[in-house]
């Protein structure tokens, strides 16, 4: 395509409307598993690169499922290229330490920015993790900390639940604005990815309305799911 990616560009004297672009889709390493459309969504002229990191080439399984993780990966940022978005704006990464209560004597979670906020003596926040059934997690032991993804409602893990637009990769979901955390399994396991594009913007399968004790992670945020009408290829609009 040469660095300016027009594809049509033989069309001469013929009717044209536009430079149509192709988009390039690359590997990047390094990058402890990130991958971007860089300059999405957008239509195809607004995309600098898809940059792929093979690290992503993993398998999940999940029951009686194996899934090849790399394959919804690409999809997922090959559609930004196309003008699909999220199903909702920025889940929360964050760094869970144990630590001692200095009035009760028991362990509990404080929640930090990050892990060098936590190094640093930042003020944390005392959250209260519960199982999905509402039981306590029981800490571990003092000391022990991990990085956390936190699926909030209407965020990036929200929505219908087969959709490849869909985030899986969450830790814990917090179900309402407040301090409680539902820790979701044990480290490490995390939720099918999805196949398809959705039609709604109603949640299924962990976030179904319906679902007990609750929807995870809720209806997809305002604006958003319904991926199948969102994709747009010409670079005229």
């Amino acid at each position: 395509m040469g660095t300016s990616r027009v594809v049509n560009r033989n069309h001469a004297q013929g009717p044209h409307v536009v430079d149509q672009h192709g988009v390039l889709l690359g590997q990047r390493t390094g990058s402890s598993g990130r991958c971007e459309a860089i300059g999405g969504p957008a239509t195809p002229k607004g995309i600098t690169e898809v940059v792929i990191d093979p690290a992503t080439e993993t398998q999940r399984t999940i029951g009686a499922k194996t899934h090849r993780v790399l394959d919804s990966v690409v999809a997922h940022e090959l559609l930004h290229t196309c003008n699909v978005w999220h199903h909702g704006h920025f889940d929360a990464l964050v760094w869970w330490q144990t630590e001692k209560d200095a009035a009760s004597g028991a362990t509990v979670f404080k929640e930090y920015s990050s892990r060098d906020a936590f190094l640093a003596g930042a003020p944390g926040l005392l959250v209260v993790v519960e199982c999905e059934d509402g039981t306590p997690f029981r800490p571990l032991g003092v000391g022990l900390g991990a990085r956390i993804t936190l699926g909030n409602q209407r965020g990036q893990h929200s929505g219908c639940e087969s959709c490849v637009m869909r985030y899986s990769f969450a830790d814990a979901a917090v179900p309402k604005i407040g301090n409680v955390r539902y820790f979701l399994t044990e480290f490490g396991r995390q939720e099918e990815p999805g196949a398809g594009l959705c039609t709604t913007a109603v949640g299924t399968g962990v976030n179904a309305p319906s679902r007990s004790p609750r929807a995870r992670y809720g209806n997809a945020a305002e604006g958003r799911g319904n991926c199948a009408d969102q994709i747009r290829v010409n670079d005229a609009y």
